[in-house]
C-alpha cells in the first residue's frame, strides 16, 4: 500500500498487522490508510509491561489493542448507519425525493452551530454515544446540569426534526 509512512516512529511489523487485521475484518482498502493513522498513535502512547502482562507477549498485547481498536472503529460505523438510518425514517416522504446523506449532516451542522458552545460540546459527546455520566466527568460539572442540556437539546432537535441524531 502506498500510504503514509512511519518510518522510525513504528516497527514495520505492527502497521502490516493492522493492515491485516483490518483486511480480515473487512474495512475496504482505501479507509485502511486512515486506520493506520488512527491506531499507530495508540501504538505509540503504548507500554507494555512484563510484571501486568499476565505471561503474554508484547506481540499479543499489540494484537489485542489493534483489534479492539478496529471494532470501536466498527461499532462507530454502525452507530452512524444506525442514525442516519433513523433520520431517514424521520424524513418527511416526498415523491422521487433521493435521501443525501451530505444533505442530513449539513442540516446536522446548521443546527450544531445555532447551539451555545456548551451545548454544542454537550451534544457532540451524545453524538457520540456517551452518557450523562460520562458527560458529566468530562465536561466538570453537575450530572443535573447535564441533564438539563439534553433535555434542551433534545426538544430543539425534536422541533427540527432532526433527533435521531441524538440517540436514544
Amino acid at each position: 500500500m502506498d500510504g503514509p509512512r512511519y518510518d522510525g516512529l513504528i516497527e514495520q511489523w505492527k502497521i502490516e498487522l493492522i493492515e491485516g487485521c483490518a483486511r480480515r475484518m473487512g474495512f475496504p482498502a482505501h479507509e485502511i490508510d486512515d486506520l493506520k493513522q488512527d491506531i499507530v498513535p495508540e501504538l505509540i502512547a503504548f507500554k507494555f509491561d512484563d510484571v501486568k502482562s499476565n505471561g503474554a507477549k508484547k506481540s499479543t498485547a499489540v494484537q489485542a489493542l489493534i483489534m479492539n481498536q478496529l471494532r470501536n472503529k466498527q461499532r462507530g460505523c454502525a452507530r452512524e448507519h444506525t442514525k442516519i438510518e433513523r433520520y431517514k425514517q424521520l424524513m418527511p416522504r416526498t415523491t422521487d425525493a433521493c435521501f443525501s446523506k451530505a444533505q442530513c449532516e449539513l442540516d446536522v451542522q446548521e443546527a450544531m452551530d445555532a447551539l451555545k458552545p456548551s451545548d454544542r460540546i454537550i451534544c457532540n459527546h451524545l453524538a457520540n454515544g456517551d452518557s450523562i455520566e460520562g458527560i458529566r466527568k468530562q465536561v466538570g460539572c453537575g450530572w443535573h446540569t447535564i441533564d438539563r442540556a439534553v433535555r434542551r437539546l433534545r426538544a430543539r432537535f425534536q422541533k427540527l426534526e432532526l433527533d435521531g441524531w441524538l440517540g436514544q
